[in-house]
Order: structure tokens, then sequence, then C-alpha cells
């Protein structure tokens, strides 16, 4: 998975005086990508994320022959797969470089798939997983760019359905429990196992307010899609590796 940098600054060359040839390296490196097999989808994401940006940078379309539908297939199952470094490096690929598959189309089709899975992913036990996942909804999502550009680019219905998968995910953000909010009178009895449910919940509504809190400073300072955040994270470590997750602009 570790590839010499000549070969990955030779790859990057490639691309962008050929861009159909993303497709084959594309399938190369996302054939040895397996979610039991979690350095294969850091090593996967990182590369394509690396030149889908120099790419954009060129100003090049993405190819036609790309397969945006299988690419969408392979993120809806990183994102719901059981691994949770495999979650956390699909939702910081997806809240650095949704911006680069230029087709809004296909940006809605993993929206749609997502939207069902916003409670649970929410309510991860994970807390890299539930701050990679709002981040991505706060500043991809629910405050797209798109939605508030005075000539935007995409189709009008387009744009109208983006608005509404956004309130979607706000609404169900909105059912978090309060940060200050008692656990329920059944909560801990024998017969209700979920009791992990309503932390983890009300730790998600302090990320949440944590994340608005972070895109209301950033928006004022400088333009929201230019925020990234660090990939190469979780490798070695664990569950608490999330402040250099977020070292890039946190």
């Amino acid at each position: 998975e570790r590839w010499p940098e000549s070969l990955g600054h030779c790859v990057v060359t490639q691309i962008v005086h050929n861009p159909p040839v993303l497709q084959v390296f594309t399938l190369l490196v996302f054939a040895r990508a397996g979610v039991h097999r979690p350095r294969t989808v850091h090593a996967a994401l990182k590369h394509f994320g690396t030149w889908l940006t120099a790419l954009q940078e060129h100003g090049e379309a993405l190819p036609p022959n790309l397969g945006l539908n299988a690419l969408v297939d392979r993120l809806e199952r990183f994102a719901l797969s059981n691994h949770f470094k495999v979650q956390a490096w699909t939702f910081i690929f997806l809240h650095n470089n949704l911006e680069c598959i230029s087709e809004m189309a296909v940006q809605l089709q993993l929206l749609r798939r997502l939207a069902p899975h916003a409670r649970m992913l929410a309510h991860h036990w994970s807390a890299v997983v539930r701050s990679m996942f709002l981040h991505f909804v706060v500043f991809r999502v629910i405050h797209a760019p798109v939605l508030t550009e005075h000539e935007p680019r995409s189709p009008q219905h387009e744009i109208q359905a983006l608005r509404e998968l956004a309130a979607e995910f706000k609404a169900e953000l909105s059912r978090l429990p309060a940060v200050d909010a008692k656990p329920p009178r059944e909560y801990g009895q024998p017969r209700r196992p979920a009791g992990g449910d309503f932390h983890y919940g009300r730790a998600a509504r302090r990320q949440w307010e944590e994340v608005e809190a972070k895109y209301r400073d950033f928006a004022y300072q400088q333009e929201p899609q230019t925020h990234r955040l660090a990939i190469d994270v979780l490798l070695d470590g664990g569950d608490g590796d999330i402040d250099a997750v977020m070292a890039d602009d946190w």
C-alpha cells in the first residue's frame, strides 16, 4: 500500500496529462482495499484523494469512464462497515474530497444512501467516527457551499434535493439528547441493553455544537470549502487519536 514517493508523483503526472487513466489506477488501488484490511482502505482513499485534488487544481474534469456508481457503492460500504478506522477514514475522505466529485447527481446518490443511517453514525461508540461524520455533515451537507452560491453551477432541482437532504440530516441530529440531559428512568435496567446509546447521543450533541461553532469561526475567516482534515491518523493508534485527526485545522 505504501508507494515510493517518486511513483506517487509519476502517477499524479500521468493522471493530470491523461485523465482517463484515472480509471486504471482507481481500479488498482480499490481492488486491494477491503474493510477487513483497514490499511488497504486508508491507502486507497489517500491515493484517490490525491488524484482528485490534482485534477481539480489543474482544472480537469473527472473522466467519464471512471465509474462513479461503483465508486458510490465502495464509499457506502466503507462508511457503513463495522471497522471504526475504515469509517473514520471514509468520512475524512468525503469531507476533503466531496467537492471534487463534480456531478451533483452522484453526490446526492451517496447522501441518499447515508441519510437512513444518520442516527446510527451520530450514536457511534467511537468519538473519532462521530466527530468525522459530524464534520462531514456540517461542512459538506448542512452548510454545503452550493447552497449559498449566488450563481449555482448545478440545476435548481438538484440544489433543492440537496437542501431537503440537509434538512433530513439536521432533523436527525436535532433529536440527539441535550448535553445536560438526564438519563431516562429506565436506564440501566436489566432489560434495557442500550444504555450506552444515551451517553453516545449526549456526547454527539456536544460534538455537533462544537463543530457548528468551528464552522462559524472558519467561515468568518476564510472559505469553508477549503477546510481539510488529516487522514494519516489511526494507523497505529486507537480511538484516542482524535486530536491528531483534526491537527490540520482544529
